[in-house]
């Protein structure tokens, strides 16, 4: 059995080909409009953060929580994009969920 999911998770969105100001703020701006939290445009890449329903819901897939504190989409740390809808789809290469890191207090 997993255990349970936090109640608000993050990823990473990677903007393709590194995306230039403009395009990471429109596609920052579609994932905002879809519910969820987006955090600063750092290079081409930005986080967002959600409740797990929302991003089941948007991603049309079941997340579970590691041993290890992290979240996976099945077996994968990458969310699946076949589902997502046009306008968070255009101009995302990746979204995915970190790695825990290896240090510091461990889940219970």
């Amino acid at each position: 059995m997993h255990p349970p999911l936090p109640p608000v998770i993050s990823a990473q969105v990677l903007v393709a080909g590194n995306g230039g100001g403009d395009r990471v703020e429109r596609v920052r701006s579609a994932w905002r409009a879809a519910g969820f939290e987006t955090g600063p445009a750092v290079g081409g890449t930005f986080a967002i953060a959600a409740p797990p329903a929302r991003f089941e819901a948007v991603f049309g897939t079941r997340l579970l929580a590691d041993d290890d504190g992290g979240v996976r989409a099945g077996t994968e740390r990458a969310l699946p994009l076949a589902h997502l809808p046009t306008r968070l789809r255009d101009g995302v290469t990746l979204v995915t969920f970190g790695r825990p890191p290896s240090f510091g207090p461990r889940p219970r």
